[in-house]
């Protein structure tokens, strides 16, 4: 953030140690402040914090460019006797 700073871009870094509950109204009052909306997260993408932060932005109409960043996913394959 401060790096950013230091070339003219205004940035917040919010760190989402724990997704619920969600405080949706701070959330919004935040992600309703910026033009690029950026997540990054050490896991799997599906039910983590771009899902929710995605749908604030669609259920608040938040005019903004949404960009997600995640490990791919990835499952592992379980083997239950003869049934494979």
């Amino acid at each position: 953030a401060v790096e950013l700073k230091e070339h003219g871009m205004e940035c917040s870094l919010i760190d989402m140690y724990c997704l619920k509950p969600i405080n949706e109204e701070a959330l919004y009052k935040t992600l309703s402040n910026y033009q690029i909306i950026l997540t990054l997260e050490e896991h799997n993408v599906l039910g983590g914090l771009a899902s929710i932060v995605s749908e604030l932005i669609a259920k608040n109409n938040i005019n903004c460019k949404f960009i997600k960043f995640c490990k791919k996913k990835k499952y592992k394959k379980f083997c239950f006797g003869k049934f494979l």
